[in-house]
């Protein structure tokens, strides 16, 4: 579904979301400058998805002009793949502030029209300001954490590449040794994670490793299913609980938290001048994040590839395109 197909990303148009973006900021324009009190129906609810959509259109219009395709912030720039943890800080990211970037709007535009309820300090001593927003403190935790874990993740990957991949290039010539089932000094033995990918995948072409990652060769193979999928030559085709479970997690807290933010935008009666903090998430929601977090970088932490053994004979000539890391 989000496969990049096309493999002269760099020649992808962001006209059509560059206008996009410029027609839905128009729009909330218009509903700040003239909607007054309607903003308490379901204007403010409208408000919101637009000002969603042109946040999530400015970010595909980053991609676009940034050579990488429509979704490529999604992708990490190491391994060329789709990464899980970038889905889930995006997401989480685009959720938040828009619905942060809504509340301001809606209060600065209802400020208009009903002023004495913004008043420095009310009687009650409590700050009424417009831009006395807050966000509670579960919710930047849990955008904490899904950070940590894009910081955490690739730092993870590069120790084990650069670790595995050093290893990849000793080359040891050995004579017949008992425990590598060598019967011949003319031959040469190679346990290299290079070697794992020509044994599975003899045909393939356009994948490469660094140590024990497998690593695509061009953005255009990127493919959303990546984010379900194992990262090391031995498991990149096969798919990896610890991310499923991770993601169908995600899945649920966004949809959750999504519908918890409908039903306090779209409160009867509500006035806005008492949207003051966002919604809270449901109880033990962090320490289930927390927990499917500790899973999914405990799981990649561990090398789970072996390297494989090359026997050629004393020709010195290699398997086809054994020439290391490319």
């Amino acid at each position: 579904m989000f496969a990049l197909k096309n493999r002269n990303i760099v020649k992808a148009r962001p006209g059509n979301y560059s206008r996009g973006i410029t027609v839905s900021l128009l729009v909330v324009l218009i509903i700040v400058l003239f909607s007054g009190e309607q903003l308490n129906s379901i204007y403010l609810v409208l408000l919101w998805t637009l000002v969603a959509l042109t946040m999530g259109s400015f970010i595909v219009w980053i991609s676009l002009v940034s050579g990488v395709g429509r979704y490529g912030v999604f992708i990490d720039p190491n391994r060329l793949k789709y990464s899980l943890s970038r889905f889930q800080v995006v997401i989480w990211t685009l959720i938040i502030l828009s619905a942060y970037g809504t509340t301001l709007i809606a209060r600065l535009a209802d400020s208009r029209v009903n002023s004495n309820n913004y008043e420095a300090v009310s009687t009650t001593g409590e700050d009424k300001t417009v831009g006395n927003v807050g966000i509670p403190a579960e919710v930047l935790a849990l955008l904490g954490i899904s950070l940590a874990s894009a910081l955490i993740s690739p730092s993870i990957n590069n120790i084990k590449g650069r670790f595995t991949n050093a290893s990849d290039h000793r080359e040891e010539s050995k004579e017949g040794t008992e425990d590598q089932s060598v019967q011949s000094s003319s031959v040469k033995v190679k346990a290299k994670y290079s070697n794992v990918l020509r044994l599975t995948q003899p045909a393939e072409e356009d994948i490469s490793n660094i140590g024990a990652l497998q690593v695509n060769k061009h953005i255009s193979q990127a493919n959303f299913v990546d984010i379900f999928r194992g990262e090391e030559v031995k498991n990149y085709m096969a798919l990896d609980f610890s991310k499923i479970q991770q993601f169908l997690i995600t899945l649920f807290m966004i949809l959750m938290y999504i519908h918890r933010l409908y039903m306090w935008f779209n409160a009867p009666g509500q006035s806005i001048s008492d949207l003051t903090v966002l919604p809270n998430l449901p109880e033990n929601t962090l320490e289930i994040v927390g927990i499917s977090h500790a899973y999914y970088i405990g799981n990649k932490a561990f090398v789970q590839s072996t390297p494989a053994i090359n026997q050629t004979e004393d020709t010195g000539e290699d398997l086809p395109g054994d020439s290391g890391m490319s």
